[in-house]
C-alpha cells in the first residue's frame, strides 16, 4: 500500500507451498546501502550530504507515518544511488508480521543501538517516534562515525563543520518520547533551516557584493 519516491514498493506476500517458506517480492534498487556507502566515504559524511539524505528520510516517514511504522531503520536499511537518492527497504513489513502472528508484536523488534527506549520496555505501545529516535542516531553516526552510546559527545565537537543547533537537532531526536519531535515533518523543518543557513552562509562568502 506504499508508493513513495523514498520507500521500496514491496509487490507481494506470499508462501511457497513446497518448502512452507514465506516470502516477499518488491522492486529492484540500483546502488549501495548506506552502511556501505558510509564506510567507503571514510566513516563520516559531509553535512550537505547529511542534510540531503535526512530531508529524503523524512519525507519517507511523513508519508508513511500515516499507516505504519518502520521499527528497525538503520543506515544497513537505506539504499542510496549514485544521485544521492536515497530509498527505505523493508518499511512496514515488521507491522504486516504483527498481523500474521500476535506473538511477534509483543517482541523488541529493531537493531540495538537505533532502537528507542520504549521499543525494549514497552513494544506493544511505540509509535512514529520510535522512527524519529533512530533518524536521531543515524545522523550522528552518518556525520561522526560513531554512535551515539552513554555520554556521547555532540556531533559538533567530532566533526568539523556540524553547527550546534544540528546538535540540538539530534538530542531532540534521542530524548525519551515525550520530548522528541512530534513527528517527522518538525523535524524536517529544523533540518531545512539548517540547510538554508548553511546556503545563506555560502553566499556571504562567496558572492562580490553580499
Amino acid at each position: 500500500r506504499l508508493a513513495h519516491q523514498n520507500i521500496v514498493r514491496v509487490h507481494d506476500l506470499g508462501v511457497d507451498f513446497d518448502s512452507g517458506m514465506q516470502f516477499f517480492t518488491m522492486a529492484l534498487v540500483p546502488g549501495e546501502t548506506l552502511y556501505k556507502h558510509l564506510n567507503s566515504q571514510g566513516g563520516r559524511l559531509p553535512l550537505d550530504e547529511v542534510l540531503s539524505i535526512a530531508h529524503q528520510l523524512c519525507d519517507a516517514l511523513s508519508y508513511a507515518h500515516r499507516t505504519t511504522i518502520h521499527r528497525d531503520l538503520k543506515p544497513q536499511n537505506i539504499m542510496r544511488d549514485d544521485q544521492g537518492h536515497v530509498t527505505v527497504l523493508d518499511f512496514g513489513l515488521a507491522k504486516l508480521l504483527d498481523q500474521s502472528n500476535p506473538a511477534f508484536s509483543r517482541m523488541a523488534v529493531g537493531t540495538a543501538h537505533y532502537q528507542a527506549p520504549e521499543q525494549r520496555t514497552n513494544p506493544l505501545q511505540i509509535d512514529k517516534r520510535a522512527d524519529l529516535y533512530a533518524v536521531g542516531v543515524i545522523l550522528y553516526q552518518l556525520l561522526t562515525g560513531k554512535l551515539p552510546v552513554g555520554q556521547y559527545a555532540p556531533a559538533s565537537r567530532l566533526a568539523e563543520g556540524v553547527p550546534r543547533k544540528m546538535d540540538s537537532v539530534i538530542q531532540r531526536c534521542l530524548k525519551q518520547r515525550s520530548e522528541r519531535y512530534s513527528d517527522a515533518e518538525a523535524l524536517r523543518k529544523d533540518l531545512d533551516s539548517i540547510a538554508n543557513s548553511g546556503l545563506r552562509a555560502w553566499i556571504v562568502r562567496h558572492l562580490p557584493g553580499s
